[in-house]
């Protein structure tokens, strides 16, 4: 019993393969066109893509004619035999044509005779018949379509021109566009061209109230096909007009309008039609494989706007915005967002209180700091200055105005910092305050002498910092530069340093005076013992002699160092000073062979000093007398004196100046040094300087000099008065 079942069982599993083999439908698609074409590819996605929906199962079947590519591709009747011996096995179901040439070939072809349902899609015009779809991206839709959307973006047309070579497709396209264009009451031109630059010239001709339309394909004078897409690309770059297309082909290439023709959902679409028809044994009514296109491109060009959103309407070249999609979707997200955002400025009103007061203490802090840098800025007793881009001054303070005489901070903002009068041994300004080092190492600091407006000079420590915390810092970004005056503190340090110089100088000239003058007592008394022996060899005696003469020498030398140590040697009196300058300018006026012209600017006042006459009447010769022996080849003495009233004293000041060669930078520090002198004649002991600056010292008072090589000296000596004056 159980064999019997068993044997039952095994003969429906072994045929159960023959009974369901009626639900494979087979499905031929047949194209024209070669397999590789983008457009081919597209639709075999769009059928590939419904047969993956539809439920039953499909068997495809592909064939390409290429009869637009192959020139040498078999005609109809060798298809038609090629097809009959590969399917010779297979019953097909259904068969989609996809192009026109193959359209005509199964319309026509006896092997296709018995084969229903049939779906077409072509442009040609084949009569219908049962069982077969024709699918037709017809001129006339696409003509209607692209002229609405011409008018309503050009509402002030008032004429149009066609592209236009004739061919039988084209006088169906020509035939209708005329017929619209008279119901609309504008007059429309055709433009017949056999070239490219034909239809260039025409069309730069036409007025900017005027549009253009193009048939899908045109042909040069050999015969050759322009590509839609190269020619009114390239027209479209020179055309003054916006152009329209009534085709698919030229999407992307700067025209709007026309009919686009989507691969993916014309398979789609022809393949729903097929399968309609096998399962429910008609077709329907609701295929639609083209739609009305517009080129962002050429809307761009000529600002072109769409009066509304049409369904029909495919956006090309740019997504269509998606607030226009989502509009009701955004407001419901913009409104939840503003509810949101009040909700949670409710919850948080103390917190946000808080933080506004925190802000406001912030800001008052701000602020006050502020104030202040800006008053340290403005009353800052030294120059400050902010320096941008190019070395160009943003910003500077009163201090820097009055430092370098500008009369108002306007006066030198917006100029380079190479306005200032520093120098330093003949370098640029740029070069003295150390551009390159601030800008490598982000600070600098340098002591600068100044050339000023009025002719003296000043000291100036500038210290200069980039804004910019990069190492190196960016040359674009700000520097401050901070310049303090320090020609007081210069000279003060001066002073002190040669008061401090001076002060060593004359303990040790005075101890060396005060024992040398010891020796020199007892040489020469022992010298006088010896000549008033009356001794009887003369070369002894005069050997005596030259002893003495030596000691007297060294005597006044000893008497110089000891004036230079501000020892008074001699008794002190009261005397007119005055009186003293008068007969020492009548001494140096009679002065025999003298090689210099004597000028006098003396007060005719009387004032009186407390001193050793004898020792100031010497000081002062030794500073003329150096002053004539620097004019070589002759030249001018002034002497000039004044009274001067200055720190609660009244001083007696006398120049002495001369036209010789001036003494160099270097020489007036040591001038004054005792035993230092530049001239190599004999006797010059160099003590002649020393000796005058200590005599001028004892008395209270002080000696400078200023000299230029090359422009003479000026000696200054400044002594003080006696109160009341006599």
């Amino acid at each position: 019993m159980f064999r019997k079942y068993l044997f039952y069982l095994l003969f429906i599993i072994l045929s159960f393969p023959l009974t369901a083999r009626d639900d494979v439908k087979h499905i031929l698609i047949m194209n024209s066109y070669h397999r590789d074409l983008t457009w081919v590819k597209n639709l075999s996605e769009g059928i590939q893509e419904g047969r993956s929906l539809y439920e039953s199962k499909v068997e495809l079947y592909f064939e390409n004619m290429d009869f637009m590519r192959l020139k040498d591709s078999m005609d109809n009747e060798e298809w038609s035999a090629y097809l009959a011996n590969k399917y010779r096995n297979i019953e097909f179901d259904g068969v989609i044509a996809e192009s026109t040439q193959a359209a005509l070939f199964t319309y026509e072809d006896p092997f296709f005779r018995d084969i229903y349902p049939r779906v077409i899609y072509t442009t040609s015009y084949l009569e219908p018949q049962p069982g077969i779809e024709l699918l037709e991206a017809g001129y006339e839709v696409s003509i209607s379509q692209t002229l609405d959307m011409a008018l309503a973006q050009n509402p002030h047309t008032r004429q149009a021109v066609l592209l236009y070579q004739d061919s039988p497709n084209f006088q169906k396209v020509k035939k209708g566009l005329e017929s619209l264009m008279e119901e609309r009451g504008i007059p429309l031109t055709v433009l017949e061209f056999h070239n490219m630059e034909d239809i260039k010239e025409q069309l730069k001709k036409q007025k900017t109230d005027s549009i253009a339309f193009y048939t899908p394909f045109f042909w040069d004078e050999e015969g050759n096909t322009l590509i839609p897409r190269d020619a009114v690309g390239e027209l479209a770059e020179i055309s003054p007009i916006p152009i329209y297309s009534f085709w698919n082909s030229i999407i992307g290439t700067g025209c709007a309008g026309g009919i686009m023709i989507d691969g993916k959902t014309s398979g789609a679409e022809m393949f729903r039609a097929l399968t309609d028809y096998i399962d429910k044994g008609a077709f329907g009514d609701d295929y639609r494989t083209t739609s009305c296109f517009m080129d962002w491109q050429i809307m761009k060009k000529f600002r072109l706007r769409v009066s509304r959103r049409n369904n029909s309407i495919t956006f090309v070249n740019k997504p269509v915005p998606f607030y226009i999609t989502y509009i009701r979707e955004i407001l419901i997200l913009v409104a939840l967002i503003l509810l949101l955002f009040l909700l949670l400025a409710r919850l948080n009103i103390k917190k946000l209180n808080s933080f506004q007061r925190k802000l406001r203490l912030a800001f008052e802090k701000t602020e006050r700091a502020l104030m202040e840098t800006s008053a340290i800025f403005m009353h800052s007793n030294v120059g400050i200055v902010f320096m941008g881009k190019n070395h160009i001054l943003s910003r500077v303070n009163p201090k820097f105005c009055e430092l370098f005489g500008f009369s108002s901070p306007k006066d030198a903002v917006g100029k380079t910092i190479d306005i200032l009068p520093l120098v330093h041994d003949q370098q640029t300004v740029f070069e003295a305050i150390g551009i390159e080092t601030l800008l490598t190492e982000g600070l600098v600091s340098r002591e600068i002498t100044a050339a000023m407006l009025k002719g003296d000079k000043r000291c100036f420590k500038v210290t200069g910092k980039t804004i910019d915390k990069k190492i190196p810092p960016d040359p674009n970004k700000g520097i401050v530069w901070i310049i303090d005056d320090i020609t007081l503190q210069k000279e003060i340090e001066l002073q002190t340093r040669e008061e401090v110089k001076q002060k060593t100088i004359s303990q040790i000239a005075g101890g060396i005076a005060h024992d040398f003058n010891n020796k020199l007592t007892m040489i020469m008394g022992y010298a006088d013992l010896c000549l008033q022996e009356k001794p009887d060899d003369p070369h002894l005696i005069e050997a005596l002699d030259i002893i003495l003469k030596a000691s007297a020498d060294s005597a006044s030398l000893t008497e110089q160092l000891m004036a230079l140590t501000n020892h008074d040697l001699k008794k002190k009196t009261c005397f007119c000073l005055s009186e003293l300058i008068k007969n020492m300018y009548e001494e140096l006026a009679t002065e025999d062979e003298k090689k210099y012209t004597l000028q006098g600017e003396l007060s005719d006042e009387d004032y009186y000093i407390t001193g050793n006459r004898e020792q100031l009447h010497m000081a002062i010769m030794n500073i003329a007398r150096n002053g004539w022996e620097a004019m070589t080849e002759g030249g001018v003495l002034t002497m000039r004196s004044q009274r001067e009233d200055r720190d609660g004293q009244s001083w007696y000041v006398l120049e002495i100046s001369d036209t010789g060669k001036g003494i160099s930078r270097e020489l007036q520090e040591r001038i004054f040094d005792p035993f230092f002198s530049t001239k190599q004649e004999e006797g010059k002991k160099g003590m002649g300087l020393s000796s005058a600056r200590g005599i001028i010292h004892s008395l209270g008072g002080t000696v400078t000099v200023k000299s230029e090589e090359g422009k003479g000296s000026l000696f200054r000596i400044r002594l003080p008065l006696e109160t009341p004056l006599r």
